[in-house]
C-alpha cells in the first residue's frame, strides 16, 4: 500500500530519514549531467562549491521555500548572468510596469 504524507509537514531531513536516502559521491548516478557539457573554470567550480557548502549547511535544519532561494538558486542565476543587461527584474505584485 503506497502511503501518502502531506509535504507542508515534512522536511528534507524528515524524508532522507523516513526513506534512508543517503547522499552519493557517485559522478556516474547520473552520466547526462556528466556529459557533453562545457569545463567550469577553477572559479566556477569553487563558486559552485560554495553554493553546495552553504545549502548542506543549511539543510541541517528545515528550510523554508524563501531561504532555498537566497542560499541555492540566487548565487546560480547571478553565476549564470540573469542579474546583466538586457535583463531587469520587475515586481508583478505591486501593479507596476515600470523597469
Amino acid at each position: 500500500m503506497v502511503q501518502s504524507l502531506p509535504i507542508g509537514n515534512l522536511s528534507l531531513s524528515d524524508v532522507e530519514t523516513k526513506f534512508d536516502l543517503k547522499e552519493t559521491q557517485d559522478e556516474t548516478f547520473f552520466p547526462e549531467w556528466h556529459q557533453d557539457l562545457p569545463e567550469l573554470t577553477q572559479s566556477e567550480r569553487q563558486d559552485l562549491d560554495q553554493v553546495k557548502r552553504n545549502f548542506l549547511y543549511q539543510n541541517k535544519s528545515p528550510l523554508a521555500e524563501v531561504a532555498v532561494k537566497m542560499v541555492v538558486l540566487a548565487p546560480l542565476l547571478s553565476m549564470a548572468g540573469f542579474y546583466q543587461p538586457p535583463v531587469s527584474i520587475c515586481d508583478r505584485s505591486s501593479g507596476s510596469n515600470h523597469r
